[in-house]
């Protein structure tokens, strides 16, 4: 049963532990992010966004696992990551500020990075605040969400 499944029948907290024994599994393999493994995880993870009450820590989670695999995000995942956006109030971590540094690293050592990716990500960052609550219509007036990250 996928992570969906699961929360949607109701087992959050059976979803949630799945989830990080997915991740914790994959933590040790070298794969990409295309490998059906990682296609799992990261569904899993973005499922618990969208519907756990604490979407925020999962969006990390997600971010923080790009980050530690080196894996360039899909245009699906960065859609389901903005879509959640909208909903979530909070995101506690560096997840995403610590993400995009690592894609200009990559960029930087020759590593393609889409600038579409690039962008999302930098949409992404104006719009949170490190370290407060800020509320978007002072960033961005047409948005609203706020973040904390």
């Amino acid at each position: 049963m996928t992570g969906e499944g699961q929360v949607d029948a109701g087992d959050s907290r059976a979803a949630a532990d799945r989830a990080l024994a997915l991740t914790r599994r994959l933590a040790s393999r070298k794969v990409p992010v295309d490998h059906p493994a990682a296609a799992l995880v990261v569904d899993s993870l973005l499922t618990l966004a969208e519907t756990s009450p604490n979407g925020g820590v999962w969006l990390d989670r997600v971010f923080r696992l790009h980050t530690a695999k080196g894996w360039i995000m899909t245009p699906s995942a960065v859609k389901r990551i903005q879509t959640a956006l909208d909903q979530i109030s909070q995101v506690p971590g560096s997840g995403l500020r610590d993400y995009e540094a690592r894609l200009r690293a990559m960029s930087g050592q020759g590593r393609r990075v889409s600038a579409r990716l690039m962008v999302a990500i930098s949409e992404m960052l104006d719009v949170c605040s490190y370290g407060t609550m800020v509320p978007v219509e002072e960033v961005e007036p047409r948005a609203s969400r706020a973040c904390l990250w």
